[in-house]
């Protein structure tokens, strides 16, 4: 528990293991800013008390989404990112489960956007547009690292550039690409597409992906048979909310350090460094602004979705994903 962020909200941690409090069944913990293991890379060391931290509120309930406003002040949506985190044990239950727990966070965030000053509502609106807007994959050079296609800001670090100075870069580029960038943020967007605005980046992520080759029988034989539709019913899914869809695993640690190095892209604008990946099913990453309704229904997952449908062959424990 991070007691000095609960002291910062005014908030007596003792409150957590009072009977009754309304605070009882709430979970608080953190996530490192940096990751540890580039600490032990430069040989340097650092207290774990002095290392930066961003504060998880973790709800396990449903009525303790009420609490959200409680939690989060207007100020702090510019600097909130929400997962929602569905797992395969019950693969019949995983669109329930992502709607009700998308239905929780929009009625507590939509508790909060009207005490947002119209200037701020509307930049949090903006920026999630533009990550379908303005998304691009990375690209990466022949030894994995990054390619960096614009500048961000001129007072960068010079090792993040790779130890070039600004001068050395062609400022006519960033130009075009921010006139580019603002063309597209003119356009508006793709049917279907960020249906709802929640004005905080959002994230589904499906844990324990590892029992689609590794869990009990019924269980991956369910998953390997309806993966593809399950996936197809996700992605069309998250295209509405603007959210992104991971596939990840703790067990295999599939996709672990994708999933922190996005959220730090998210809450701090640095560099995406993991392109999209919709081929190999077991590490599914379909970030903010890649996907589009067009791109999901051209794929052969649509033929095989109405194949479904018109044959009924689906198993009696998806029925809960079809309706």
């Amino acid at each position: 528990m991070n007691k000095p962020f609960l002291k910062q909200l005014g908030i007596d941690p003792m409150a957590f293991e009072e009977i009754g409090s309304n605070y009882a069944m709430f979970e608080s913990s953190y996530l490192y800013v940096r990751d540890i293991a580039d600490l032990g890379e430069e040989g340097g060391q650092q207290e774990d008390s002095t290392l930066s931290r961003v504060n998880v509120w973790i709800i396990s309930d449903v009525e303790m989404g009420a609490m959200i406003p409680k939690v989060l002040t207007p100020e702090d949506l510019e600097y909130t990112y929400a997962m929602i985190v569905p797992d395969t044990e019950n693969p019949w239950e995983m669109m329930d489960q992502c709607e009700k727990w998308m239905q929780v966070l929009k009625e507590g965030i939509y508790q909060i956007t009207p005490n947002l000053e119209f200037k701020m509502m509307n930049e949090l609106r903006e920026r999630i547009e533009n990550l379908f807007k303005t998304y691009e994959e990375p690209e990466l050079d022949s030894e994995g690292k990054l390619i960096v296609k614009k500048i961000k800001n001129k007072n960068f670090d010079d090792s993040r550039a790779g130890g070039d100075k600004l001068e050395d870069f062609d400022t006519s580029m960033m130009e075009d690409q921010e006139m580019i960038d603002n063309l597209k943020k003119e356009m508006d967007l793709p049917d279907g597409t960020l249906v709802t605005n929640l004005f905080i980046p959002v994230s589904v992520v499906i844990s324990k992906v590892d029992l689609i080759e590794h869990g009990e029988r019924e269980i991956k034989g369910t998953l390997e048979k309806n993966l593809d539709f399950i996936q197809y019913c996700l992605r069309k899914f998250c295209l509405s909310y603007g959210a992104s869809l991971v596939f990840a695993s703790a067990n295999s640690n599939s996709n672990i350090q994708l999933l922190y190095d996005y959220f730090l892209n998210r809450i701090y604008d640095s560099e995406l460094i993991h392109p999209s990946n919709i081929s190999d099913k077991g590490a599914l990453f379909v970030p903010t602004g890649f996907d589009s309704k067009e791109l999901i229904e051209s794929s052969e997952v649509t033929k095989f979705v109405e194949d479904y449908k018109f044959k009924n062959q689906i198993e009696p424990t998806f029925n809960d994903i079809v309706q």
